[in-house]
């Protein structure tokens, strides 16, 4: 039966002339506390009980090291070693039992102790497993890659083991920037997954449709219409009413005009036009989305390169060394042991988040505008305005309302004119008020003056063949 170290419970202290102390390395002890590391198995019977004899399976090694903490002021309640056993790639704390116990729970046990337990238990952290790699433990990329989800392949150099290649990746693009600490996880994660999300919005963050169909009613986004659609513009004004009309040659600059075509075409044909705001909004949605694409690339794009971290895909994977990682992360010590926690500490003081306050500032830029898909969308609603129009009108009411239309067109509604000069009195004017649609005529108004240059206005109605007979033969309808 091997001979223990306490053979009696009430023993108070240790034979130190026994060679199974002097052979062991004593690192701590006072009266309290042993703290021992044995060399060998008779150093390791001497201190352990039976049910910690298991644990000496693989003998003493460089990766199987043993160590027993004994409470010497404690002895009254029998012999308690806690038997630590470490490896190369894990450790195992067990109590006289063979129990596990939490290595933070020893640390608990033996306050004044810590650091010594911290100088036998290894961390294994990413910087430890790296380590290995460097020293030429080809074997370790293994323990590294179960320990570090974020470090997907190591390609080992046996030449130089310090300079092999290591593939950081992110399994998404939430994974890359939950890394960050000043990136809010609800709001600034919310908004890049907009920015990122790609095109294919109609109700989308950037450009809602509350705000469309605003815009359009008050008459801003008809002057979005491109210049090459005002014949059409104003042919379907001219036949859905033709009194409307602008006053100027740049009609987008006048707002009461603009503000009552909009609503005009809205009631009329609220298909069509939706059919317009709708790719509009999207297409909307995507310039600014496009915007803050460029911004959020320009902000991370190869953000780590300075460190000798390089990208090899925005937001997913990075190509690094060995020994570049083992460096920063001695430089810059990060609070998180771990790839995650290196990455965020190289790049904290730059302001990375924000997004979700700002994503509604973006512009849209000229260059991303999408003008041949918002064209076609205009043209083909447009004309199909045109043709429901034409249907709607009987033949001949068509070519008549076009005459008056074109008369319009040379005499500007609401504008004096003189009469030909050649014609009659040169003071006397005229202009047209408006479109009777249902008489199928122009309401003019016709200026007269007599010779003490007094005048009165008269309100005539007249079809087109009059209208010519008016300005031209004007004396038969005195």
């Amino acid at each position: 039966m091997r001979k223990k170290i306490f053979e009696d419970k009430n023993l108070s202290g240790i034979d130190k002339s026994r060679s199974e102390y002097r052979e062991s390395k004593i690192l701590y002890e006072d009266s309290k506390v042993l703290i021992v590391q044995v060399k060998n198995r008779k150093g390791f019977l001497y201190f352990t009980t039976d049910k910690q004899l298991p644990y000496w399976k693989y003998g003493n090694s460089e990766d199987n090291k043993f160590f027993f903490i004994v409470e010497l002021d404690n002895l009254v309640d029998g012999y308690s070693p806690y038997l630590i056993r470490v490896q190369r790639y894990d450790v195992d704390v067990v109590d006289k039992y063979g129990d596990d116990v939490p290595i933070d729970h020893l640390k608990q046990l033996f306050p004044e102790q810590k650091e010594i337990i911290n100088q036998i238990v290894p961390e294994y952290n990413t910087l430890y497993y790296l380590n290995l790699i460097k020293q030429g433990d080809g074997g370790a990329i293994g323990d590294l890659l179960a320990h570090e989800p974020l470090i997907s392949d190591v390609t080992f150099n046996k030449t130089s083991p310090k300079k092999s290649k290591v593939v950081i990746r992110f399994e998404d693009s939430d994974d890359f920037f939950k890394m960050f600490s000043d990136f809010d996880v609800d709001q600034d994660l919310w908004a890049v997954n907009q920015i990122l999300s790609g095109p294919g919005y109609y109700d989308g963050p950037f450009y809602s449709n509350d705000y469309v169909y605003d815009d359009w009613k008050q008459g801003y986004l008809i002057r979005e219409i491109p210049h090459q659609f005002d014949e059409k513009l104003f042919e379907i004004f001219a036949l859905l009413d033709p009194n409307l009309q602008p006053k100027r040659n740049d009609w987008r600059r006048e707002d009461d005009f603009c503000e009552r075509a909009s609503n005009i075409l809205y009631d009329a044909y609220e298909r069509q036009i939706d059919n317009i705001l709708g790719e509009y909004t999207s297409l909307m949605n995507e310039c600014k989305r496009q915007s803050a694409l460029k911004d959020l690339e320009s902000t991370f794009n190869n953000i780590f390169i300075r460190f000798g971290i390089v990208q090899k895909y925005m937001f997913s994977e990075y190509l690094t060394l060995v020994d570049i990682l083992i460096t920063l992360f001695e430089m810059y010590k990060p609070k998180q042991k771990n790839i995650g926690g290196l990455l965020n500490s190289l790049v904290e003081n730059k302001n990375l988040g924000g997004w979700g306050d700002h994503l509604y500032d973006y512009d849209c830029l000229r260059e991303d505008w999408d003008e041949s898909s918002f064209n076609r969308e205009v043209e083909r609603s447009l004309d199909t305005i045109l043709e429901k129009l034409s249907e709607d009108l009987e033949e001949n009411k068509l070519s008549d309302l076009q005459k008056l239309i074109n008369i319009t067109k040379k005499y500007k509604l609401d504008t004096w004119y003189e009469l030909p000069k050649d014609k009659g009195g040169s003071e006397d004017r005229f202009r047209i008020h408006k479109i009777d649609k249902e008489k199928m005529k122009l309401v003019v108004l016709y200026k007269k003056y007599d010779e003490k240059h007094n005048y009165k206005t008269e309100e005539r109605s007249y079809t087109p063949e009059e209208f010519n007979n008016f300005l031209y033969n004007f004396e038969i309808f005195e």
